[in-house]
């Protein structure tokens, strides 16, 4: 029974294009192929490629909110906030301490707020 290669998505088309013996099934492969070809020309597909590629590009954002958010919690630990050679403690510093704290937490809110703009408006198209 022949596989019908209309039904899978490029990904499983380009999976089953770099996993296919040639040599034993050459008409399948060649099947495979214009499968592949159809699908890069659609432009609903070539609509969610795009859309894909946005997606992961904006979920990258998230690693740098989860990057701040870390050291701020960090600091609170610690009790030492560290930024290009200046030091704060909060026994000693304690307003250039909050200052550090609330620095991080900001940073991290603003990206993460950028992150759900972009989200909604790829979202909505």
């Amino acid at each position: 029974m022949e596989p019908n290669y209309s039904t899978y998505t490029l990904d499983e088309l380009i999976d089953v294009e770099s996993h296919i013996d040639k040599v034993i099934y050459p008409e399948r492969y060649k099947q495979v192929c214009e499968q592949i070809t159809l699908k890069q020309n659609d432009p609903k597909v070539a609509g969610e490629i795009k859309l894909n590629g946005k997606v992961a590009k904006v979920n990258r954002l998230l690693y740098l909110v989860a990057f701040f958010w870390f050291f701020a919690f960090f600091t609170l630990l610690t009790g030492e906030f560290r930024l290009k050679g200046y030091s704060a403690y909060y026994e000693d510093n304690t307003i250039g301490f909050f200052c550090g704290v609330v620095l991080y937490f900001s940073l991290g809110l603003l990206i993460y707020i950028k992150y759900m703009n972009q989200s909604r408006k790829i979202i909505s198209q």
